[in-house]
């Protein structure tokens, strides 16, 4: 992937990360995770779940803030996203002086900034997805952000993207750059001037060369748009598009463009024999004029071009694009291929086009935003109405949280906030990251929640019981003391405890599984009291929660683990030995935060509360006197 080893190079030129902030069109989440998100992060790619829990945890450890905006309607939301970076959808309605209903979010950019303030600025064609990345043709640029109006142009931009999706934006307004004229400069749709006024400016040159996919349903009327908008009436097109099937411009033919083109207003070409010609799709944006090159997000469209309405005015029927404008002094011939005839037969037909035509999915008249804590374990939802005035019949529902979430907007009010919403079983999230909206019981969207707090979202579980109380064991110092006060004194009695276990032939129904006995006495023993030390070890709050609530194989994860085998299989002195144990360390890690003073108002009091485990039924068999004898020597509490 030529591009994925370009991103890689500006990465080697910076330091530890600060901020990776990416802008797509469509968006594939998974090539997201699996080859973006690694390269930030120096790590390798990602093959297990695993991995890509311990990509958060790198994540959380080096404090990076990586994110992705997208449009919301091509969110992609029903792929598998492993990880809590945050994702959020844009709708361009949000912004409803500046853009319109059926305007898409269409920028791609990248911002890349290091702990010592060094900044680089990824512009292009590109979206966030493997077909860009790798497969298609595309156009893409890397700069370093040296100068002020530069830095100040890219702050603009995802300020304003910031400011809709509810974010805090810390970047300083002033960076300590150079305040001379920079070699680039970058465009986007948030602006007071627009793409073409900032383009044609620059340089009033009669030829312009336009590499792009997606083409204006009305060529000719495109053209005079420009010429009208950069004031140069004589100027000249020249059009590289992507052909269908290596044949059709995806245009509708008009008799008058043959004329048209015969005036030298409009001329086709093929690639450049230089470019990847075997790539299936030439997705590239490039516009030159002289010595003026732009690379980004536009298309030769007036909605792509952001061309202003037939008075000059700024017209709100355009999209959201962004790139870089920079000088470039090499000859616009040299960027085309073979001069195509303009004819019918290499124009797409009606039923191409529509093959070919964007499918936008229904959209909705509000935003909708979820987001999830994990320290508090709270849903915060914010909703805004953009189109007509708000009506009833939506609804979402939110994983880990019964029943559906009414959507009921006061009168008047585009606006709507709700919650905290209290989410006592949140291990769903882990596995389900979406949430619906439904209008009248249909589910009409979907979207990803925003994971906040991600510092306390629980990692990777381990796969069984028996892998957890194994890494209990070596979490700590890894050697097996001698005096050890292991609750059994030596290999006599655990035998003893294992012949308790098996049952007479009239005792059958009680007999544990196979799984039980891959779990001895004395590797259960030693698990916990490893963990109890490492425990009595804990000097901070913080690190006390990690250890009871978020790393691997906390505390909480070991409760959950024996409530189930509790619930699987109620009944045997191992589960009931289990019970016993988990719920003194239960004691253990409460005294020590009372030890640590934690104050009594803790928000998360309830969570501590939480740390409770029913102990299961000892098989009738198992003698009184035997059960007192052993809660009294190891200290276990009797209900």
């Amino acid at each position: 992937m030529k591009l994925l080893d370009a991103f890689a190079r500006q990465l080697g030129s910076l330091d530890k990360l600060r901020y990776v902030w990416m802008t797509s069109f469509t968006l594939d989440i998974e090539f997201v995770e699996t080859y973006l998100l690694p390269k930030a992060l120096n790590q390798d790619q990602p093959r297990r779940r695993a991995d890509y829990e311990n990509l958060q945890l790198v994540l959380n450890k080096d404090l990076v803030d990586f994110r992705v905006f997208c449009d919301y309607r091509f969110m992609g939301a029903d792929q598998n996203k492993r990880t809590a970076i945050p994702v959020h959808g844009v709708s361009p309605a949000a912004w409803a002086q500046l853009f319109s209903p059926d305007s898409l979010f269409h920028p791609k950019v990248i911002y890349l900034e290091d702990v010592k303030g060094n900044r680089v600025l990824g512009t292009g064609s590109a979206n966030l997805t493997l077909s860009g990345w790798a497969r298609n043709q595309e156009a893409f640029l890397f700069e370093r952000i040296e100068t002020e109006t530069q830095y100040e142009a890219v702050r603009g931009f995802f300020s304003a993207l910031a400011g809709n999706a509810g974010l805090a934006f810390p970047w300083p307004e002033r960076a300590g750059l150079s305040r001379e004229p920079g070699r680039w400069s970058f465009v986007h749709s948030f602006q007071d001037r627009s793409f073409v006024s900032q383009f044609f400016t620059q340089n009033h040159a009669g030829d312009l060369l336009v590499w792009s996919p997606y083409l204006s349903h009305d060529l000719m009327g495109l053209v005079q748009e420009l010429r009208l908008a950069a004031n140069m009436p004589d100027l000249r097109v020249h059009l590289v598009p992507d052909l269908v099937d290596g044949q059709y411009v995806r245009a509708p033919w008009n008799e008058a463009l043959q004329a048209f083109s015969e005036s030298g207003a409009l001329s086709l070409y093929r690639r450049d024999n230089h470019s990847d010609a075997d790539a299936p799709f030439c997705h590239a944006k490039i516009w030159k004029l002289g010595n003026v090159l732009a690379i980004g997000s536009w298309n030769f469209t007036s909605k792509g071009a952001n061309l202003p309405d037939p008075a000059g005015a700024r017209d709100s029927n355009v999209n959201i694009e962004a790139g870089m404008i920079l000088s470039h002094e090499g000859d616009w011939q040299t960027a085309r291929g073979e001069k195509l005839a303009m004819s019918a037969d290499r124009f797409a037909s009606d039923e191409l086009l529509a093959q070919e035509a964007l499918v936008v999915p229904s959209q909705l008249p509000f935003d909708a935003q979820v987001r999830f804590d994990w320290h508090l374990h709270h849903y915060f939802v914010t909703a805004s109405w953009h189109v007509g005035m708000p009506m009833g019949g939506y609804a979402l529902r939110l994983p880990g949280h019964d029943p559906l979430l009414p959507l009921n907007w006061e009168p008047q009010e585009k606006a709507l906030s709700i919650g905290p919403i209290k989410v006592h079983s949140p291990g769903t999230i882990l596995h389900e990251r979406r949430f619906q909206v439904l209008r009248d019981d249909v589910v009409v969207y979907r979207a990803l929640i925003i994971e906040t707090e991600v510092a306390d979202r629980p990692a990777q579980a381990f796969e069984s019981l028996e892998d957890l109380l194994n890494a209990m064991i070596f979490n700590g110092d890894t050697s097996t003391d001698e005096d050890a006060p292991f609750r059994v004194p030596d290999n006599q009695e655990v035998d003893a405890l294992e012949a308790l276990e098996e049952p007479a032939e009239s005792d059958s129904e009680v007999t544990e599984p196979k799984q039980a006995e891959r779990i001895s006495y004395f590797r259960l023993f030693q698990a916990t009291h490893q963990y109890a030390e490492t425990l009595k070890a804990i000097k901070k709050s913080d690190d006390l929660h990690r250890w009871v609530f978020t790393r691997p194989g906390c505390l909480l994860e070991l409760i959950e683990k024996t409530h189930k085998r509790n619930t699987d299989r109620n009944q045997g002195l191992f589960n009931w030995f289990l019970t016993q144990e988990v719920r003194t360390l239960c004691q253990l890690a409460k005294a020590i935060r009372h030890e640590l003073a934690t104050s009594e108002d803790d928000p998360l009091q309830w969570r501590w509360d939480s740390l409770e485990l029913a102990l299961p039924t000892l098989p009738d068999k198992i003698p009184h006197e035997f059960v007192q004898f052993v809660r009294k020597e190891c200290g276990y509490a009797s209900n």
